[in-house]
């Protein structure tokens, strides 16, 4: 006898908001041992919801692994909450946009910008 397992929509919504809600955990403790000074400057109140701002941001520009969101949530820390919005960072806006870059590439060129702006001399 073969048994069918039927999962609903909401049944997949919560296993979701469970996993988000376990990586977003994972992110803040690891940014907390990577990066202390970084956290130090934003309250521990609002670093809940800036982490699951950073994720759903990344996730939208297709950089969804774990390692990956914890360099997307060191440069959120860094630039601010607006971080990859066209008025806030428009470099950032215009990398996380590129159609074709993959999230490596992504990230490569957001920290090459971070560190040497158009990339021919250091800030």
């Amino acid at each position: 006898m073969t048994t069918i397992l039927v999962i609903r929509a909401e049944q997949m919504n919560a296993f979701r908001r469970q996993l988000t809600a376990d990586m977003a955990r994972r992110l803040r403790d690891a940014i907390s041992h990577q990066s202390p000074d970084l956290v130090a400057q934003w309250p521990a109140a609002a670093l809940p919801a800036l982490i699951d701002k950073a994720i759903a941001t990344a996730h939208r520009h297709g950089i969804v692994a774990e390692d990956h969101l914890l360099h997307f949530l060191e440069l959120v820390l860094q630039y601010g909450p607006q971080f990859g919005a066209k008025e806030a960072t428009p470099w950032a806006w215009n990398i996380l946009h590129h159609p074709s870059l993959t999230p490596d590439e992504k990230l490569r060129l957001l920290d090459g910008y971070s560190l040497f702006g158009d990339g021919r001399t250091p800030k």
